[in-house]
């Protein structure tokens, strides 16, 4: 009870998120770890990224997934071509339990940043529920974690990018920021996953 009265203040917003907790913190911060399984934190990534994020034979990607126990997937071009807007772009899914969605996307947002010859990305795009891309929302994430979060073209009736400016640290902060605010609406009710087809999950 105190530990979700903290969260809903926006306690641990303004605190780099970056590492796991130790373990005998309560690494879910509040929430039911049963049930928000169900979600996904969705980055949108250019056609260069995944390459890189998949790796030769798939070795990287796989490496991703054994040091974060998070389940990433990344549609095809044509799968992706349904929810976003610019062609070419590629949709990963970061699945799992709510502390292992929270380490693969710092997993995954780090391996992009160690991309070679500045080909890194200098900004994080995400694909959130639209309830939860308000301007009052990013204008709190982005004030949390240092960074400049911005709403870009919503993908349906129910999903909006947002793109995350700031330094790699600030918006692995701001991604996991939002992942939580996710899983909390999803188990408040307030939003409910999608799959890609549009159809409950």
């Amino acid at each position: 009870e105190k530990a979700a009265q903290q969260l809903a203040s926006g306690a641990g917003l303004g605190i780099p998120q970056v590492a796991l907790p130790p373990a005998n913190h309560d690494i879910y911060g509040g929430l039911d770890p049963t049930q928000n399984f169900r979600t996904k934190a969705k980055l949108v990534i250019d056609t260069m990224t995944a390459g890189w994020l998949i790796g030769k034979g798939g070795r990287t990607i796989r490496e991703m997934q054994e040091n974060s126990g998070a389940f990433l997937h990344i549609l095809r071009e044509e799968e992706a071509a349904l929810v976003l807007p610019r062609p070419g772009d590629r949709l990963l899914e970061v699945c799992g339990r709510y502390e292992r969605k929270l380490e693969g996307l710092q997993v995954v947002m780090r391996t992009a940043d160690s991309m070679p010859n500045g080909q890194a990305p200098k900004e994080t795009i995400m694909l959130l529920p639209s309830l939860l891309a308000e301007p009052q929302a990013l204008q709190e994430v982005g004030d949390a974690c240092s960074c400049v979060v911005e709403a870009g073209a919503r993908t349906g009736a129910e999903e909006s990018m947002i793109t995350i400016a700031g330094t790699i640290t600030n918006r692995i902060q701001a991604a996991q920021a939002f992942l939580t605010r996710l899983d909390r609406a999803h188990m408040d009710g307030t939003v409910v996953a999608l799959s890609v087809e549009g159809e409950y999950v």
